[in-house]
């Protein structure tokens, strides 16, 4: 999948397990998205200073720092990139906490392959137009 200028979409997994990061990369290559995976919160926070990516998704279940204990300052530190939360470990209150801590969407595993994509393609779709908004927004003013 690209952006509009060709670039291709790419997705930050954020999962300690290394199958589960093998077979998300497996599924989002597949679909045209270009992937970079980490094994910790601490590693999305690292990267959340400079590298470039356009959707990241984040496990709730990590050694160390989890998806709920990096969600909310990674929304600080790049309020723009789109944030998908996967468990193992879910339920409705689960999923009502992560939407509040600023994840766009919840998935919960085992999920299937159309509902990832689905949720990926979504997430950076909204993100696209708003960023489209604000550049419209700050060509207007004078």
């Amino acid at each position: 999948m690209s952006e509009a200028g060709g670039e291709p979409v790419t997705a930050l997994v954020v999962d300690d397990d290394p199958a589960m990061r093998a077979l998300l990369r497996d599924w989002l290559e597949r679909e045209g998205f270009r992937v970079i995976e980490e094994p910790s919160g601490e590693r999305l926070l690292a990267l959340a200073q400079g590298a470039r990516f356009d959707v990241v998704i984040l496990d709730k279940e990590m050694p160390g720092l989890g998806g709920f204990d990096v969600l909310p300052a990674f929304r600080r530190r790049r309020p723009e990139v789109p944030v998908i939360m996967v468990t193992a470990f879910g339920g409705a209150l689960v999923a009502e906490e992560a939407l509040k801590l600023g994840a766009q969407q919840y998935l919960e595993k085992p999920f299937q392959f159309r509902a990832l994509i689905a949720a990926v393609r979504a997430a950076t779709a909204a993100a696209a137009r708003r960023g489209d908004a604000e550049e419209t927004e700050r060509r207007a003013q004078p």
